[in-house]
């Protein structure tokens, strides 16, 4: 009859009847330190230790143990001075286990050696108990670099995705094994999740300082340098000019400034950008940090750039994440000065206004430098002043002569130059015409009058300008000359050929071509855009000579609304949005939702001037439909608020009341993002009172929603879980199955909040087979999540962890930037409910580092929370105080009353593990308060059993919890 010992786990005998049983005590701790010694035997004095006996007790052992074997007694054979267990390698799991790690040793092939360790540590069944510490710690050694080469296998054979998972849970369990955190990094990494990686290595980081006052490895920084982005350095700068002639005295005194702040002003055509330009190109290298840019619009028929608009621009292009900007102005230009006081950053202001549009945007470092340019002098401008005039005569000859290769007599270039006033602008238009033309027809041209010329601003320069202008117009095609009229009144700040094919209604590319070549247009980078001069002189050829512009210009905002709503399609946010009936254009059609978001990052600029033109009408409100989703999903905050006050503008003045339901849901969903959740319900409720009128709706299911969940966070539970239930009977009512879905689990969500467990879960459940049906990751990650907690607050926790994991995937699949925080939050509650507490400290640990680089206060105090409970379960519940006192005062600036009530019990049941029954006591009792006043009953049952705990509560009167 063969027999199998094992060690690797419990100690355990077997044999073909079955499992052998062994007495319990010293007898298993001898057989074990024999098994551990196979073939080799151990000697009696080594023995006798385990027995804690004589000699003759030894043997009596011996004796009672070869009893308990039975049939499998002569595995055990006496030796001159000990005993030895003489097995065969199949017969103990440890000697198999030593067997294939030596086969993996030898083994070349990269996929065999990793399924040899794979078998080797399936023998695992858990921590060794009968073995001696010192044995049990070499064991465990062996095994845990066995995992890790394992794994390093895996990761070079492409399994990174299916890694994560154990990853996460070893570096857990090893929380300053270096090696693993790394090949976790790298798992991540190789995901396209480097975010996380970088988040783990800081998480290890703060750890290894806290608990040892040391930094990673040189290999694990090697990596983490590796994996890190890079310091974002912006290189904004338009493209130089080729051939850059003249004001040389003006260049030398700006680069004599590069470092403080110059402003460079003068009349319209003088220059001026081109200027700024040229000398920022000079001097770039002096500010490595890089180079920021934008046109301010002070003179352009489009409306001017704000100056909060510009700050949220410049602080994505260093690198800030759309979610971490500030909601409040001041606070936005707070973080836009402290980023550049590290760095050496050129900022140019091209076309201010005034100098209340530039004074926000002005960095305060020594090391940055700022170019100012504006048609006024801007003399309250704390700045060196340059102004800018006419080019001399020898200036503007040279100018000329850069442009034209055909030589000139000096009379003929110096009577063009003299008709352009010596303005550059006015020169290089002339030049682009002449470089095809014959100078002198061109002169006798510039002689006469054009019929243009009443377009022209009172005053020389301008009419030289204007003047040059139409002869250059003249001279192109009747398509050409209808393409320029039209993008002259086109939204928006540039163009491609795309949205020009759609206001010519004809092939643009070739027409393109023709005006940057005359000098009309600028090209970079696939776009082009109008000087401001050109641009109104093109507006106002087209008043003079287009009738059907208006038309024109329709054709594109539809063409930009069809694009819109594909890629709201496309990108699949699960947000609503109205059906609103198709557009009358074809637009751009995505493939994908990372082809759809980048479309919108690029178009997003004439996106919002085609919302926000006085003539847009429902394309308004259309557009700030289609793209909410997105915007709130790239936390785009000041584009939507653009967005939502001019549709609603819109709407009201075209007194469509489904329009305005849907843009007052819109500037309530704003409002909460900005934590002004009264606010948001006023918003929401304008938008219910109208929907309401419409009959039953999606809209109007979503409007309720919204205004359920926002008294839920106030703290008015019954009047949230009521709203959240009428949101699921409208919504049910209109056919509108996601809507439903949405319900479902926010209202299951309530149910868990105010302690209906059983109620929870049935809607979760039901909300989640919906949502799978309808095949939207977004809320099916939601379900999950929710339901994983609603499980693990009836305990049965072990039931919602792989539905935890499967919410962090979607949510990751999806981009959804809080998904990640939602689901390390449910992580570590859920481990620690599974009495995992090292697990559960280590994913708390991670949320709050990326909660921290957020600045997002409600999840910081969250993770805070689950830290501290964390440290309780591990006998730290001095340190679990501090972490519940810092989630308390983050959280109550969040207004997240759950979490308030989390902390103070968090305090209460750390404070009496201390002896500390009185705070303790005084903690239990404001959560109850809090509880009574706000109906949030869930951790209503843990306040009580502090209290009786601490002797400070009637049993009598404690309520019975479903």
């Amino acid at each position: 009859m063969a027999v199998r010992f094992a060690v690797l786990g419990e100690l355990e005998v077997h044999d073909d009847a079955g499992l052998v049983v062994l007495p319990s005590g010293k007898l298993r701790y001898l057989l074990a330190t024999l098994l551990v010694n196979a073939g080799v035997g151990v000697d009696a004095d080594r023995l006798l230790d385990v027995v804690g006996g004589s000699p003759a007790a030894l043997l009596t052992a011996m004796t009672r143990l070869r009893r308990a074997l039975g049939p499998h007694r002569d595995v055990i054979r006496t030796l001159p001075n000990g005993y030895v267990v003489e097995i065969g390698s199949d017969q103990l799991d440890l000697l198999e286990f030593r067997e294939l790690l030596a086969e993996s040793h030898r083994e070349a092939d990269p996929a065999r050696e990793a399924a040899l360790l794979r078998a080797a540590l399936d023998l695992w069944r858990g921590t060794p108990t009968a073995l001696a510490a010192d044995v049990v710690a070499d064991l465990a050694e062996r095994r845990l670099g066995a995992l890790e080469r394992r794994i390093e296998l895996e990761l070079e054979l492409g399994g990174h995705a299916d890694l994560v998972t154990e990853l996460r849970v070893l570096v857990a369990e090893h929380p300053l094994r270096e090696r693993l955190t790394g090949q976790l990094m790298r798992a991540l990494h190789r995901s396209n999740r480097r975010a996380e990686a970088v988040q783990v290595y800081r998480a290890l980081c703060d750890r290894l300082a806290d608990e040892q006052g040391l930094d990673p490895g040189p290999e694990l920084r090697a990596l983490a340098d590796q994996l890190s982005p890079p310091r974002v350095v912006p290189s904004e700068l338009p493209a130089d000019v080729t051939g850059f002639v003249g004001r040389a005295e003006e260049i030398s005194a700006l680069e004599e400034l590069a470092g403080r702040t110059a402003a460079i002003s003068g009349p319209p055509g003088t220059g001026k950008t081109t200027l700024a330009v040229h000398v920022a190109h000079r001097v770039r290298a002096r500010f490595p940090d890089g180079q920021l840019y934008v046109n301010l619009r002070g003179y352009s028929p489009q409306p001017a750039v704000r100056p909060g608009y510009a700050i949220a621009r410049f602080l994505r292009a260093l690198g800030v994440a759309p979610e971490m900007l500030p909601h409040d102005e001041e606070e936005q230009v707070a973080l836009y000065r402290s980023l550049l006081a590290e760095r050496q950053v050129l900022v140019v202001l091209d076309n201010a206004a005034s100098t209340e549009q530039v004074l926000p945007l002005l960095p305060v470092a020594a090391g940055c430098g700022v170019l100012v340019t504006s048609r006024d002098t801007l003399d309250d401008l704390p700045a060196r002043h340059v102004a800018l005039g006419a080019f001399s005569t020898t200036e503007a000859l040279g100018l000329l002569d850069q442009l034209v290769s055909e030589r000139f007599d000096l009379a003929s270039a110096t009577e063009l130059v003299d008709a352009c006033a010596h303005l550059p602008l006015a020169i290089r238009i002339a030049g682009a015409r002449i470089a095809d033309s014959d100078i002198t027809d061109y002169l006798d041209e510039l002689r006469g009058e054009s019929r243009l010329t009443a377009l022209a601003i009172d005053g020389d320069e301008e009419n030289a300008v204007h003047t040059t202008f139409s002869l250059s117009y003249d001279a192109l095609s009747p398509e050409v000359r209808r393409l320029f009229r039209l993008l002259g009144v086109a939204p928006g700040v540039d163009f491609t050929t795309g949205s020009a094919t759609v206001l010519a209604g004809a092939e643009a590319a070739p027409l393109l071509e023709r005006l940057v070549t005359a000098n009309l247009l600028q090209h970079q980078d696939g776009r082009f855009h109008f000087h401001d001069l050109l641009r109104e002189f093109a507006r106002q050829c087209c008043l003079a000579e287009e009738s059907h512009w208006r038309a024109a210009t329709r054709r594109l905002a539809e063409w930009y609304l069809a694009g819109s709503e594909n890629a709201a399609v496309a990108t699949n946010t699960g947000l609503h949005r109205t059906r609103w009936p198709e557009p009358a254009g074809t637009g751009r059609e995505f493939t994908d939702s990372a082809s759809a978001r980048a479309w919108v990052a690029a178009e997003l600029g004439n996106l919002v001037a085609t919302a926000t033109a006085a003539d847009a009408g429902s394309i308004s409100w259309r557009l700030a439909d289609a793209l909410r989703g997105q915007l709130v999903l790239a936390h785009l905050q000041p584009e939507w608020a653009l967005l939502a006050d001019a549709g609603l503008a819109a709407a009201r003045a075209a007194d469509d009341e489904l329009a305005q339901a849907v843009m007052h849901n819109s500037l309530g969903a704003l409002r909460w993002t900005q934590h002004r959740l009264r606010d948001a319900i006023v918003q929401f409720t304008h938008g219910a009172d109208r929907y309401r009128e419409l009959g039953p709706s999606d809209g109007l299911a979503a409007a309720l929603h919204n205004i359920g969940i926002a008294h839920m966070r106030l703290g008015e539970a019954d009047l949230g879980v009521e709203l959240l239930t009428e949101s699921l009977t409208v919504a049910r009512a209109a056919g509108a199955r996601l809507r439903e879905a949405n319900a479902l689990s926010s209202l299951g969500m309530a149910c868990v909040e105010t302690g209906r467990l059983i109620e929870a879960e049935r809607h979760l459940r039901a909300g989640l087979a919906l949502t799978r049906e309808l095949g939207n990751d977004y809320t099916t990650g939601n379900c999950l999540t929710n339901l994983c907690h609603a499980l693990r607050e009836q305990g049965r926790p072990a039931a919602g962890l792989e539905l935890v994991l499967e919410a962090q995937r979607l949510y990751h699949l999806t981009g959804a930037t809080r998904g990640d925080l939602v689901a390390l939050d449910e992580l570590s509650s859920v481990h620690c409910a599974l009495g995992l507490h090292d697990q559960a400290l280590a994913y708390g640990q991670e949320g709050l580092a990326l909660a921290r680089s957020r600045a997002d206060d409600m999840f910081e105090g969250r993770f805070l929370n689950r830290v501290g409970l964390a440290l309780r379960h591990l006998g730290d519940a001095r340190g679990a105080v501090a972490k519940h006192t810092g989630g308390l005062a983050a959280l109550t600036a969040a207004d997240d009353l759950t979490g308030r009530i989390e902390s103070l019990l968090g305090c209460a049941e750390a404070r009496h593990e201390l002896g500390e029954d009185e705070a303790a006591a005084r903690d239990a009792a404001a959560a109850l308060e809090e509880i009574e006043r706000t109906g949030l009953r869930l951790h209503e049952q843990r306040a009580l059993a502090v209290q009786r705990k601490t002797g400070s509560r009637d049993q009598s009167r404690d309520p019975v919890r479903q």
